[in-house]
């Protein structure tokens, strides 16, 4: 562009030529303030040398499966698939080849971030051909659009791999639309657009894909931690912020769920028990148009989430608009913002009635949705500790006049938090046995809660699913191999077998000898040490096995009967029961999230020879459980004054059917001598509670 420039005013009178001086000087004024310069929206910025150097720091500390050589081409082709994978998440940007040239010139691309202290190829890659692509994708998108009822409606759309040519991206670009059309909005959503479908599917396509947030330096420093392997990572300060809610399990603010509209932002949702639900000024369906004095409807999502942040009972005003039956009101609401826990970080449990004959009694369902805890990791106002709630739940329980006779410990769709979370709750079930065995740097360590007994001691059932990770499958290992629980869910768990610890790049304390230079703001996530269970084994190798999967066989059947008036559960017969629930085989798990060795055991001396006493006992036991568990709720149990909740949730009632009948066998058989003199529940004794800076995310 700039050639043709020099060519046009030779040809020009001296008007033009005055013309064209004018706007070089413009022009090299523009090219001085670097084109390319980060435009942080988090408050902060990210040179190209502290890439660099960050890569060449968190390489001598990575504890992975592998050691990372930071000048391999498999090193730069890992790093060019996740910068294209942050900016073209869904697929619909770029082909194949254009992914393949790509990476070609991030490999040299990368060796100049190393050699040169340049980031030019991400750099103009991410501000020349990326927000031409998002304005061709924009352009397809309301082009098709324009054909209006020809838009076939489509089910949930998978990215999948780049498309191999121009037609296939537009196959793909009309599904991923039918996907959206296919959904069913808001009206008060769609009212904010002025019921103009159309623009809502653009809108939300520009939000989507928005080049002001993924900003390049930004992007290249997190895949070049990810290159590393997939659960490293660099956080900005604000990111932090937010992955640092999430693992404490509370937050400051008003308690409302908002996305972007072109006038302000839409509330979604006000969360029960928040500042905004107990003043009763906000509902859903509101547009918040400004915050304070500042007006929203230009600013980003992350910038908006820092207004509505601050200190606990700080008041804050908002400029709110509300659709009404006289149209569109427009009122000023002031709310004071207080402590919120997250609803994706809770304990929390229920009691399901049972009658079996002339006995009645419950089953403890307890639910651990991630393993928060108080971080210790600057915020003194952090007080929310997964293992305490739990206790306190069990000490409720146990409080009672009448305790449950089985507990299910449900770790559903948990994605794991503090590793010390998960040693303490260990320390719940076990006392002082060993819970896991950490290996960093080739040195060896056994972690246990150092609890004088388990709190209780009755029968336990662990229900897992394949997105039970990390942290929960360091408890549920744990508890397997001392064989203290029964495993069922999923034939096994995610299959993570790292941890996680967070370095501030502005702590001297935690930091050292770091070069001035990469003193950030931001934090590190890197992968530091593996985790084995108790006896050895790492998840990475096929996750944690269940001992008893539940199949999907029959599910459907199971959740249509138990929404019926008469609330009952249709009688499954032996022949097809027998395949929801069977016993699980090492070679039951045919997957492989990576290839570790197995690590010698952590348990030794009397603890393991405990264990090795339990084996024939527990195997019978198992095989007790496969001849009795047909899930024939309608047989002895069809009674049951069991919850509807309970019965859609049908492999919730799988696992209380099983604690039940592990219960019985181990009350019938006396499945442990040691265990009927120990049943029930214990006073807990002081934990240790080490440093909290290490995480199993």
């Amino acid at each position: 562009m700039r050639w043709q420039m020099c060519s046009w005013p030779v040809r020009a009178g001296w008007f033009r030529v005055l013309f064209f001086l004018l706007t070089t000087c413009v022009a090299a004024i523009f090219i001085l303030t670097n084109p390319y310069e980060q435009r942080s929206y988090n408050g902060e910025s990210l040179e190209c040398k502290q890439i660099g150097l960050m890569a060449r720091w968190s390489s001598h500390r990575f504890g992975g499966f592998a050691p990372v050589d930071l000048q391999s081409a498999e090193f730069s082709r890992k790093l060019a698939d996740l910068f294209l994978d942050k900016y073209d998440p869904q697929r619909l940007l770029f082909t194949a080849k254009q992914v393949r040239d790509f990476s070609i010139g991030a490999h040299r691309g990368w060796k100049e971030v190393l050699n040169s202290e340049s980031c030019e190829y991400f750099d103009r890659w991410a501000h020349q051909y990326f927000p031409q692509a998002k304005r061709d994708l924009i352009l397809r998108a309301s082009r098709l659009l324009s054909k209006g009822t020809s838009v076939t409606k489509h089910g949930r759309y998978v990215p999948g791999d780049f498309a191999n040519d121009e037609h296939a991206l537009n196959i793909r670009l009309e599904r991923f639309v039918g996907s959206m059309l296919s959904k069913q909005f808001s009206p008060a959503l769609l009212l904010a657009y002025g019921k103009n479908q159309e623009k809502f599917i653009l809108d939300t396509l520009d939000q989507l894909i928005d080049e002001d947030v993924l900003e390049p330096k930004l992007v290249l420093a997190k895949a070049v931690l990810g290159a590393f392997d997939r659960f490293s990572s660099y956080l900005s300060a604000a990111e932090f912020e937010d992955f640092y809610d999430e693992l404490v399990g509370s937050t400051t603010g008003l308690g409302i769920q908002i996305r972007k509209v072109p006038s302000g932002f839409f509330v979604e949702k006000v969360l029960k028990q928040s500042p905004a639900d107990h003043s009763g000024k906000l509902k859903v369906g509101d547009i918040i148009t400004a915050i304070e004095t500042t007006q929203l409807s230009g600013l980003k999502g992350p910038a908006v989430k820092k207004l509505l942040r601050g200190a606990e009972n700080e008041p804050v005003r908002l400029e709110v608009s509300r659709f009404s039956g006289n149209g569109l009101l427009h009122f000023p609401v002031t709310i004071r913002r207080g402590k919120l826990a997250i609803e994706e970080a809770s304990v929390t449990h229920r009691l399901v009635p049972i009658s079996v004959g002339h006995h009645t009694g419950s089953v403890g369902v307890i639910h651990l949705q991630s393993f928060y805890g108080k971080g210790g990791l600057g915020h003194s106002g952090d007080n929310r500790s997964a293992s305490e709630e739990l206790e306190a739940i069990l000490s409720r329980l146990v409080g009672s006049k009448n305790p449950p006779v089985a507990v299910v410990l449900d770790l559903r769709g948990n994605p794991g938090g503090f590793l010390d979370e998960a040693v303490s709750i260990g320390g719940l079930f076990l006392g002082n046995r060993p819970v896991v065995g950490v290996i960093e740097q080739g040195k060896k360590r056994i972690l246990s809660a150092q609890n004088s007994r388990p709190l209780y001691n009755g029968p336990l059932t662990v229900l897992v699913d394949e997105n039970s990770a990390s942290a929960s499958e360091v408890l549920a290992g744990a508890l397997k191999d001392h064989q203290r629980a029964l495993l069922v869910g999923s034939k096994h768990t995610f299959g993570k077998g790292s941890v996680q610890r967070l370095f501030h790049l502005d702590d001297e304390v935690v930091l050292g000898g770091l070069p001035e230079e990469l003193r950030l703001p931001g934090v590190v996530k890197l992968t530091t040490s593996l985790f084995y269970s108790p006896l050895g084994h790492s998840p990475s190798n096929g996750g944690v096995v269940t001992h008893l999967s539940l199949s999907e066989t029959n599910r459907k059947t199971h959740v249509e009967d138990a929404g019926s008036d008469n609330n009952r559960v249709s009688e499954i017969t032996d022949n097809n029961a027998s395949s929801m629930c069977r016993l699980t085989s090492a070679e039951t798990s045919k997957k492989r999230t990576e290839a570790v060795p197995e690590a010698l055991s952590f348990v030794e001396g009397t603890q393991l020879e405990e264990i090795q006493n339990k084996e024939a006992a527990f195997r019978l036991t198992l095989e007790k459980l496969q001849h009795q568990c047909h899930l024939r709720i309608t047989s002895d149990l069809k009674r049951w004054p069991v919850p509807k909740t309970i019965q859609r949730d049908w492999m919730l009632s799988a696992a209380v059917e099983v604690s039940l009948n592990l219960a019985r066998i181990q009350k019938e058989a006396a499945f442990s001598t040691h265990a009927s003199k120990e049943s029930g529940f214990r006073t807990r004794a002081s934990v240790r509670k080490p440093s909290r800076n290490v995480i199993s995310y």
